[in-house]
């Protein structure tokens, strides 16, 4: 036999020694997992594929349920939105008239030259703030009829004048014309200051001052500072009056509707029956003498034939 190597006990000893003084395990867990496993009931296929039909049937059964909720809360929504609409529409109507009452307040008072303070703040506590138009100093059509004669004859004067000096005409007939003041007051064609004043005389008569400055832009040079200042008063009227007009026209999707339906109004309609109707022209014979004929006395050349009025 051959010799072994010498074995070391004492390191033997020691892992034997180590392994004594470890605690125990606890194996009682484990025992009880194991017995609650055994214990289970045993649930055959039968069984278990009974228990999904239920599961199926109950999930089938409760599918309507959950669309008709689906479906009444979508109604709901759509009920609540529609509300909603309604009354945006009447708080809308609701200013809208507030609106309205403001701007016929305000056309009465532009009309007569009442004061205007009241009308502005309504139409202010209507959530509209007024135009600049609406705020500054506006003359009543009274007062424009009455100014529009004897700026006229100014004019008219200026323009003859010129035409003297530089020839035009008859020197003699320019002269009578620009001392008597005579001017036409029935409207007739023409380029001349004398036509041209005639029929914006006549708008003027019949109240409607933005045909009469309309008629004015083709006033010629020589006569159109004496105009200015009656010129800049009317324009003043005719904005306010398109101001008071813009506060009652409907809104784009309000004229769609109304173009389409037959019976609606039309936006100028609803504008005309906002704004009040205009105090009554004062006529020019009302300010100036009665109309005669044209100065006798070596008549212009370029004198029209209607009739005029002396100063």
């Amino acid at each position: 036999l051959t010799a072994r190597e010498p074995v070391d006990l004492a390191t033997l000893r020691q892992q034997v020694e180590d392994l004594a003084a470890r605690p125990p395990v606890d194996l009682e867990p484990l025992r009880q997992e194991v017995q609650a496993l055994a214990a289970r009931p045993t649930v055959d296929q039968a069984t278990a594929d009974r228990l999904e039909q239920l599961a199926a049937d109950a999930e089938a059964a409760t599918a309507p349920l959950n669309q008709a909720a689906d479906e009444a809360e979508a109604r709901l929504a759509e009920a609540e939105a529609r509300a909603a609409d309604l009354r945006a529409a009447a708080d809308e109507a609701a200013r809208r008239a507030r609106t309205a009452a403001a701007a016929s307040a305000l056309g009465t008072a532009i009309q007569t030259g009442a004061p205007r303070e009241a009308a502005l703040t309504q139409l202010q506590e209507a959530g509209v703030t007024p135009p600049p138009a609406l705020t500054v100093e506006v003359p009543t059509l009274e007062a424009l009829a009455a100014e529009f004669p004897p700026a006229a004859r100014a004019a008219l004067r200026a323009e003859l004048r010129s035409d003297a000096a530089s020839g035009r005409g008859s020197a003699l007939g320019n002269f009578l014309r620009a001392q008597t003041g005579a001017r036409s007051v029935t409207p007739h064609e023409g380029s001349d200051a004398d036509a041209v004043l005639s029929r914006a005389g006549a708008a003027v008569d019949r109240g409607d001052i933005a045909a009469a400055l309309k008629e004015l832009e083709a006033l010629p040079a020589p006569a159109r500072p004496a105009m200015e200042p009656w010129i800049a008063r009317a324009r003043a009227h005719a904005d306010a009056a398109a101001a008071i007009g813009a506060l009652t026209a409907p809104s784009a999707a309000e004229a769609t509707a109304e173009a389409a339906a037959p019976a609606a109004t039309t936006p100028t309609q609803a504008a005309a029956a906002a704004e009040p109707a205009p105090a009554a022209p004062v006529a020019e014979s009302t300010h100036t003498a009665p109309v005669v004929e044209p100065v006798q006395t070596a008549p212009s050349e370029s004198a029209p034939a209607a009739a005029t009025a002396p100063v």
